[in-house]
């Protein structure tokens, strides 16, 4: 039996809740994420185009699903909104450590490791904006 990093195990776990979140909202938005999720599971032998995926596309589709799925969240249990903004906050930060932990640890160049970090702290930043677009 082969070991399943962190990131393939969010990969998977992202992947269903793609599929659950374009069947409750037929967003474009979200079929997209599915479409880049599943080419990352098909390329994730290649690791240069593996690596670029992962650290230009998955964190902003992490946090994304997981804004989404918090909103959805608030609206089957309402009364339970507070505990679910406190999960909503340490989620935000939680739900990008195993891609900052492989991708983002294999980069090798200062100058791209500090776009790297320039771009994951844009996407944990906007990406509560975006989703009220």
């Amino acid at each position: 039996m082969t070991k399943m990093n962190a990131l393939k195990i969010q990969l998977y776990i992202n992947l269903v809740l793609a599929v659950l979140l374009v069947a409750r909202y037929h967003d474009i938005y979200c079929e997209v994420y599915l479409g880049i999720l599943i080419l990352a599971l098909l390329v994730e032998k290649n690791k240069k185009l593996f690596q670029l995926i992962s650290i230009i596309f998955l964190p902003v589709i992490f946090i994304n699903q997981f804004i989404k799925c918090m909103r959805l969240l608030i609206e089957i249990l309402p009364n339970m909104s507070v505990i679910i903004y406190i999960f909503y906050l340490a989620g935000l930060l939680v739900v990008i450590i195993p891609v900052t932990k492989e991708a983002y640890g294999a980069i090798k160049k200062p100058i791209f490791q500090l776009l790297a970090t320039i771009w994951s702290t844009i996407t944990i930043g906007i990406g509560p904006s975006i989703e009220r677009l």
